[in-house]
């Protein structure tokens, strides 16, 4: 099914943004009537790529195998033994996070896209204060998962899991590609702000 229009975010920032940083499992159309969209056999409530941890965390393999894989390591670990209470609960407060962060990216661009369709001006004010905004927690992630590696794990990407790579390397990808849209990188330019992100902050 061809994406709807949305000038803000075109071509291949169209399908990141909307498709596969919240994650949607099978790209819809998602027109103003979420209750449609959501009983539609073809599309996907649901943001797979936060969900994901959720469910890995809630309920397979669970927070403790979760909590295990934050560091790597090649000492064996039971990753079943359970975690105490308070450790089990940051770990699941983590897990609600995921999948509150995954559903306001699927819901608020594709009511942006739906509601504004006609104003791309005020779509790229809109989108590129959220992406502002996503670039710090962003930034603030990948530091704080860097910083709580271990010395040896620091400058050593081959031994990272895959848990330490979403959270430092697929991150960077992220900034970067965020840059390239504040930078027009294909993409036209309607807000006729200059490439530097605190500008959108400025004209809110």
């Amino acid at each position: 099914m061809a994406f709807k229009s949305f000038p803000a975010l075109p071509g291949i920032y169209h399908f990141l943004f909307l498709y596969w940083e919240p994650g949607e499992a099978i790209p819809c159309d998602f027109d103003s009537s979420i209750h449609h969209s959501i009983s539609n056999s073809n599309a996907s409530p649901y943001p797979a790529s936060t969900i994901i941890p959720y469910i890995m965390i809630w309920v397979y393999p669970g927070s403790p195998w979760f909590h295990h894989q934050l560091v790597p390591t090649e000492i064996a670990v039971d990753a079943a033994a359970p975690l105490d209470a308070r450790t089990d609960m940051a770990m699941k407060q983590l897990a609600n996070c995921y999948i509150v962060f995954g559903v306001l990216l699927f819901l608020v661009f594709r009511t942006v896209r739906d509601t504004l369709s006609n104003n791309p001006v005020v779509q790229e004010r809109i989108v590129g204060s959220a992406f502002v905004a996503l670039a710090l927690a962003d930034t603030l992630h990948m530091v704080t998962t860097w910083s709580g590696l271990p010395d040896s794990l620091k400058y050593t990407p081959r031994e990272w899991n895959l848990v330490t790579h979403c959270g430092i390397s697929f991150i960077v990808a992220n900034i970067l590609i965020r840059g390239a849209w504040f930078l027009g990188i294909g993409r036209t330019r309607y807000h006729g702000m200059t490439s530097s992100p605190g500008q959108y902050l400025k004209s809110a």
